[in-house]
């Protein structure tokens, strides 16, 4: 049985710890009137036979009992409301800056493969049928410049995918793609321009704006395990979800109005893993054109985007 001596040691060391000094904080934020406290003492003296030593304990020490009642009672309001809750909650400005923080960092580590995979879907004001595929890359950072593959997009919904109907590969000296338009294959130089991540990283979220005073945060969401804050940058722009955490746009979606017809379009990361340099697909570096397409070889480097 523990003794009292026991017992007023481990008191002492709760009252004067780190935790006693903040549950005493809270325990006086709901502290009961004197008139109850002295119920209180009266009621803490149990009914024990005689001689037993608890009995004494009870006797001569009512405050430091009282206190460990009242500490107990701060646990429990602790527990309910937090006693490590933040002050205030991370505004949508400061979400903006962990996700463009998290852009700006290196895409890949050395030694590593990253790959990363979307889904896209559209919607059109027109009520055609829209565009749903599935993009994914697969990056190594090479000896100057990052490597890429990127194979042919999928489409998810049976409907034509645009212009990626082939691979694309970027290796260490060329950059090859396929034209569906032509149905002809390019080899170029390689050149900064040939590399379009920001949609890898969650950029494509912000568009070419650079200033959101209107964002404001309009909720949560949770994403295959990840609870997720839901930014809403801007009528013209679109909304985002961000991981607050690690600052990662897991989703977001844009709005573009073209000739009358307005395109909405969603963008969902469902996968973004690094992986060993064995886990590349083995094509990955070796470039194969569609059936039927001619590889045309150029002398000025092919841009994305322009």
């Amino acid at each position: 049985m523990t003794n009292n001596f026991d017992l007023e040691r481990a008191l002492a060391e709760l009252e004067n710890g780190a935790l006693g000094q903040q549950l005493n904080g809270q325990a006086q934020r709901f502290s009961p009137a004197p008139a109850t406290i002295q119920r209180i003492q009266a009621g803490l003296q149990p009914p024990v036979k005689r001689g037993n030593g608890m009995q004494a304990f009870f006797q001569r020490r009512p405050a430091r009992v009282l206190a460990l009642a009242v500490c107990s009672v701060a646990v429990g309001l602790g527990l309910i409301f937090g006693l490590n809750q933040p002050t205030s909650s991370v505004s949508a400005a400061e979400l903006i800056q962990r996700a463009e923080t998290f852009a700006s960092q290196p895409i890949v580590a050395n030694g590593k493969a990253r790959h990363i995979a979307i889904e896209i879907s559209t919607t059109r004001s027109d009520g055609q049928i829209g565009e749903h595929y599935r993009d994914e890359i697969w990056l190594v950072q090479g000896q100057s410049h990052i490597l890429l593959y990127q194979p042919a997009r999928q489409s998810l919904n049976g409907q034509p995918v645009g212009y990626q109907m082939g691979p694309t590969i970027v290796d260490e000296n060329y950059f090859w793609n396929y034209n569906a338009h032509d149905n002809t294959s390019v080899k170029a130089p390689f050149d900064e321009c040939s590399l379009s991540l920001e949609q890898w990283v969650g950029e494509g979220a912000f568009g070419s704006e650079s200033n959101f005073s209107n964002a404001a945060i309009i909720g949560t969401e949770e994403l295959a395990g990840r609870q997720l804050t839901i930014v809403d940058l801007g009528s013209t722009i679109g909304k985002a979800w961000i991981d607050a955490n690690t600052g990662q746009i897991w989703k977001f979606t844009s709005s573009q109005t073209y000739e009358g017809i307005t395109t909405e379009t969603l963008v969902q990361f469902v996968v973004d893993e690094t992986l060993e340099l064995d886990a590349l697909p083995a094509e990955w570096q070796t470039y194969t054109a569609p059936a039927g397409s001619p590889i045309i070889e150029q002398t000025t480097p092919y841009c994305i985007y322009g």
